[in-house]
C-alpha cells in the first residue's frame, strides 16, 4: 500500500519553500541587520530588533526541522500535512 503523500503534486514546491525557509533562518541567526537590509532594504536600528531577528531565524529553522521530521513519519501522513501546512501559513 502506497502512502497518500507519495504522489503529492506539490512536492517540488514544498521542497523549494523548505530550502528558502532554511536559507532565511540561517541568514537571520548570525547577522540579522545585514540580512534584513538585503531582504527589505531597511536596516535594523536597535539591538532589540536584532535579537528579534535571531529569534525569528531560530523559529524558522525549528519549523523546517519539525516538518522535515514529520515528512519522514510514514505512520501519520494526515497529521504531517495538516500540521506543516498550518505552520507554514
Amino acid at each position: 500500500m502506497t502512502p497518500a503523500f507519495a504522489s503529492n503534486v506539490d512536492e517540488p514546491f514544498t521542497q523549494l519553500t523548505a530550502i528558502i525557509e532554511t536559507a532565511t533562518g540561517l541568514g537571520l541567526m548570525p547577522c540579522p541587520p545585514s540580512f534584513v537590509r538585503l531582504l527589505l532594504g531597511s536596516p535594523l536600528d536597535t539591538s532589540a530588533a536584532a535579537m528579534l531577528g535571531r529569534v525569528a531565524g531560530a523559529a524558522l529553522l525549528a519549523l523546517v526541522f519539525a516538518c522535515w521530521l514529520a515528512a519522514h513519519d510514514h505512520a501519520k501522513p494526515a497529521l504531517r500535512e495538516d500540521w506543516c501546512c498550518d505552520a507554514d501559513v
